[in-house]
């Protein structure tokens, strides 16, 4: 099942480095969740995977993105102002990205983290809290 309007729009969804590795891409594909605004800025080729409501008005969803940690952070560091969201600070740890957002309506933070045994992907986890 493909999710188009998952990428974040631009010509870069079109490029070959937009494409999940083998590894990464036999991951089974979930519904984009209600929480997770159609226009929230993903980066370009990523599959989500998984969502759950823990509590009524929380989302936590995962997935996996081309490219490593360092692409997907600049990806949202780039993106996610651009799209109406205040990034928080991030933090780098090794295998690891993270930050903080708010705005419209939404506050959460994404994380990045590196895949065991699959270079050229992330996983990708989203926490969103409706305000």
């Amino acid at each position: 099942m493909a999710l188009g309007g998952c990428g974040g729009g631009d010509d870069r969804a079109s490029d070959a480095s937009a494409q999940l590795p083998a590894c990464a891409a036999a991951k089974k594909a979930a519904p984009r969740p209600e929480l997770l605004p159609a226009d929230f800025p993903l980066p370009p080729g990523t599959r989500l995977t998984s969502s759950r409501l823990p509590f009524e008005g929380q989302a936590i969803v995962e997935g996996v993105t081309p490219g490593g940690l360092d692409r997907a952070a600049d990806f949202f560091g780039d993106e996610l102002e651009d799209a109406g969201y205040a990034a928080g600070r991030r933090d780098a740890e090794p295998g690891e990205r993270e930050s903080l957002f708010t705005g419209r309506d939404l506050r959460g933070g994404w994380r990045v983290n590196d895949i065991p045994n699959c270079e050229g992907a992330s996983k990708l986890t989203l926490v969103l809290i409706r305000l």
